[in-house]
């Protein structure tokens, strides 16, 4: 038994061998020293052994291993491999391993340890871990700019109509499949900055953008046919706004308020402009195309800034209000128009003068009253009537160059000029109370043949007057005619 026992630790002594000199191999490849020669000897001679005492005993190690010899061996096997393991875990000394480095470089072996190998593996993962971080920091602003768009373009859309808009602002653009902008869809909606409307949008709604503080940026694409009541009132931070020739209406209040700088620029497809389309704005150039056919009330007004104003061939009247308190406008073209509304340019105190086309037919309710800068009036042929207070309060107006066809001056229409000279033409039937008053330089009058009545207060208060020339068809002069 004794003899098998040792048998067996011998196998186990074999094994453990034969694994420490594969561990170790590597660093005694190219060594010829005693150690490795003697330890050589040892297990040659204790393999041959071995053999004869297996070949001998194999009967007998078959039966005990079956009886339960086997544990003792895997007991004297375990121990006698932690022993040698142990043993040969002992680390060699750096002159061998610099000689064992050497000598692998020069025979071109390659031979890593598990640890380099660890360490190769664990270098490319870091590198493959690299440059995937160097991708996602490459993809994480472009992903987050298509986030932001996607956020910012959110919108509820029914039937093409684009019902609500639920984003967050931004920078907005009106999908493709919408034909339409609901009433209010992005009313207040203070986060937006800029918005494009593409031209397969035919009608922006009521509201749709008003109160839209933050957008400075707008574009109405070619296409678009209707712009609604108040569509973009209050986007007080719009810098320019052009208006492309496919837009046929212009709704009322549309860019009211929008402190809208420098030229506006209308298409020529625009037909009508509501009131009050672009009042309250600092718009410095306005050019109304051919096309326009009417212009709503104060379409224009307190455009303070506004210096220029040419009027299409299109436009038949000039509305109340049109140009009210502009104060910076010196320069008009008023086109065919027929007729100019009430207070259409009071207050414009720049406007030095003013020339009627033949074709106005009648001025009305003070509608340059205050224009206090006007020098010259050059009448058009066809004007008939002018109406109360028309001209009031234009006190450096000296010069009146009057047509034939006049018929009625009203109530105030000249007082507070700056005439010295007056000759009324044939053709007026009529002049209304206080018509001159307080026309404190005017020195003469002729009354034309066609008045038969002075008027209360005519010529009440011009201190200058000297001569009155009055035909024989007058009947009455009123007592306070001439009073002061």
């Amino acid at each position: 038994m004794k003899m098998k026992a040792r048998g067996k630790k011998y196998i186990g002594l074999i094994l453990t061998g034969i694994m420490s000199l594969s561990i170790c191999l590597p660093a005694y490849a190219s060594s010829e020293e005693p150690d490795k020669v003697a330890l050589e000897t040892v297990l040659e001679e204790a393999v041959s052994e071995d053999v004869e005492h297996e070949e001998e005993n194999k009967e007998n190690i078959t039966d005990e291993v079956v009886d339960g010899g086997g544990e003792e061996l895997a007991e004297d096997t375990d121990q006698v491999s932690d022993d040698d393991v142990q043993e040969s875990g002992n680390e060699e000394p750096a002159d061998k391993q610099e000689d064992s480095v050497s000598e692998n470089e020069e025979t071109g072996a390659n031979v890593p340890s598990e640890g380099n190998e660890e360490n190769v593996s664990k270098t490319e993962d870091e590198e493959t871990e690299s440059e995937t971080g160097k991708e996602a920091l490459e993809e994480e602003p472009a992903e987050e700019a298509n986030e932001l768009a996607r956020v910012a373009n959110s919108f509820r859309i029914e039937g093409g109509v684009l019902k609500e808009y639920t984003g967050t602002g931004g920078a907005v653009t009106i999908p493709s499949n919408v034909t339409e902008i609901a009433d209010g869809a992005f009313q207040g909606r203070t986060g937006i900055t800029s918005v494009r409307i593409p031209g397969n949008v035919k009608k922006i709604g009521y509201s749709a953008f008003s109160g839209c503080i933050g957008i400075t940026s707008l574009t109405i694409s070619s296409g678009v046919v209707e712009i609604g009541y108040s569509a973009f009132a209050g986007c007080n931070a719009l810098r320019s706004v052009t208006i492309p020739g496919t837009v046929v209406s212009i709704g009322a209040y549309a860019f009211a308020r929008c402190n809208i700088p420098g030229k506006v620029i209308i298409g020529s497809g625009v037909q009508t402009i509501g009131s009050n389309a672009f009042s309250s704005n600092q718009i410095t150039e306005i050019t109304i195309p051919d096309s326009v056919k009417e212009m709503g009330d104060s379409t224009f007004r307190s455009c303070k800034d506004l210096k220029r104003v040419v009027l299409g061939k299109g436009l038949v009247s000039v509305p109340d209000y049109a140009f009210y308190e502009c104060g910076s406008l010196t320069s008009v073209t008023l086109g065919n128009i027929k007729s100019i509304g009430n207070y259409a340019f009071k207050g414009c105190i720049s406007i030095a003068s003013i020339e009627i086309p033949d074709t106005l037919e009648s001025l009305g309710w003070e509608s340059f009253g205050g224009a206090s800068s006007l020098k010259v009036l050059s009448l058009g042929k066809n004007v008939s009537t002018i109406d109360k207070n028309c001209f009031r309060g234009c006190s450096s107006l000296a010069d009146i160059k009057w047509n034939s066809k006049l018929s009625v001056i009203r109530d105030y229409a000249f007082e507070g000029t700056a005439i010295t000279s007056l000759i009324i033409p044939n053709s007026v039937i009529e002049v209304g109370g206080s018509a001159f008053r307080n026309c404190t330089s005017l020195e003469s009058v002729v009354v034309g043949t066609g008045m038969t009545d002075i008027s209360d207060n005519i010529f009440s208060n011009c201190i200058s007057l000297r001569t009155v020339k009055m035909n024989g068809q007058v009947t009455r002069i009123s007592a306070d005619a001439f009073n002061g």
